[in-house]
């Protein structure tokens, strides 16, 4: 529908007519100053709502989210990034720790094996020590036994021999009798009878020899001759008046003679074990 006369009439009016802002406007360019009231104009007075898009709003707004995602994901892929690195160096000292104490293990370990190998070695050299000891104690004690039984056997055996030894002597040289009877008249005291206790076959060489074995001494008024089967060739056995008693049977001269050399043997044995 085509407008009124007096629409028309208003909206040419409305075109002609000057605003208040269009009047001051051309004062102030007639005036020189423009200038200078335009940089004192504050520009927040200007209300221009004819530029408000709102498809302009949105895509501010898309703009803004679209830079917050960005920063977003990068604080995702830098907090990605900490974390595997995080990660890394967890693993690496979790890695380092467990290798030091594997270390650290090893080497206790390897004290505490030491420290238990050494107390066991010197327990075990101790308890040979000991053994090797009483095994050299009881060697010695048996190889002292042994001598003593040796030495025993074999003096028995010596004095066996000897005793047979004077025997065949006696029998042999029968006329020994008389160095016999000289050494029984040296023991002999001061007296005036005795009486030779011989073996029965000693005695006819004992009269034969009397003038070598009877002492020359005036005291002795008395010397009787008696056969003793109690008395072994080549011996005898002198009973005085006054002088005492002699006796030079073989066996107990071998007595004698044994006991003087087990006498001899021991303090022997005595002195060696003092070393």
């Amino acid at each position: 529908m085509a407008p009124g006369k007096d629409q028309q009439s208003s909206m040419f009016q409305a075109l002609t007519q000057e605003s208040e802002g269009k009047v001051a406007l051309k004062g102030i360019v007639r005036s020189g100053a423009a200038a200078q009231n335009l940089q004192r104009l504050p520009l927040d007075s200007f209300d221009l709502p004819e530029f408000k898009v709102p498809g302009r709003e949105i895509q501010k707004a898309k703009d803004e989210n679209l830079v917050r995602i960005q920063v977003l994901e990068r604080e995702i892929s830098e907090s990605k990034r900490t974390l595997e690195a995080s990660k890394a160096e967890a693993k690496r000292t979790t890695e380092s720790a467990a290798v030091k104490a594997r270390e650290e293990g090893l080497v206790a370990g390897r004290k505490e094996g030491e420290s238990k190998a050494t107390k066991e070695f010197a327990t075990q050299v101790a308890a040979l020590q000991a053994e090797v000891a009483k095994s050299i104690q009881n060697i010695n004690a048996a190889y002292g036994e042994r001598v003593r039984n040796i030495q025993s056997e074999s003096l028995e055996l010596a004095l066996g021999i000897a005793k047979k030894l004077f025997s065949i002597e006696a029998e042999t040289h029968p006329e020994r009798i008389a160095i016999v009877l000289n050494e029984a008249f040296s023991h002999l005291g001061q007296a005036e009878s005795v009486v030779l206790h011989l073996h029965p076959l000693d005695v006819k060489y004992a009269e034969e020899s009397q003038s070598v074995w009877q002492p020359l001494n005036t005291s002795l008024k008395s010397v009787r001759l008696e056969s003793d089967e109690r008395v072994d060739r080549g011996g005898c056995w002198i009973e005085s008046t006054g002088g005492g008693t002699v006796d030079l049977r073989t066996q107990v001269v071998l007595d004698r003679i044994e006991t003087m050399v087990r006498t001899a043997i021991g303090q022997a044995l005595s002195d060696a074990e003092k070393v």
